[in-house]
């Protein structure tokens, strides 16, 4: 079974923009299951697959480094997801994850992004 992680980078978090990233992770959450992925968070324990309700109220701010860090040192993630509102929320660099040889895809989408291109919004066919 393919595990996907996700990572959590919002916020600032406030009732308007709240709502987008829900629906998106709803949309992500049945899209896992549909592909009989398992879905799990970073900053949960990552060897518990996540459930619809930790997703839909997870409250972890992880800085970027911290998640580098953890997901670097877990050879049981397949994909990692890194919803971000711009990248000016990382705090370190981006480039830095994709040399960690154990990945086999990092997929990086935007919510309420305009300057970000359109194909940012996708992770494996899923528009966001």
């Amino acid at each position: 079974m393919k595990k996907i992680a996700v990572g959590y980078f919002m916020v600032n978090l406030n009732e308007s923009n709240w709502q987008v990233i829900s629906d998106m992770y709803k949309a992500l959450y049945e899209y896992c299951n549909n592909k009989n992925y398992s879905l799990h968070a970073v900053y949960h324990d990552i060897s518990e697959e996540l459930t619809e309700y930790q997703l839909l109220n997870a409250a972890y701010r992880p800085t970027f480094k911290d998640f580098k860090r953890r997901v670097s040192e877990d050879r049981r993630i397949d994909h990692v997801l890194l919803p971000v509102l711009s990248e000016s929320y990382y705090d370190d660099g981006y480039d830095d994850l994709l040399e960690v040889p154990h990945f086999g895809k990092i997929s990086m989408f935007y919510v309420n992004s305009p300057e970000i291109p359109e194909e940012a919004y996708e992770f494996d066919g899923i528009p966001f």
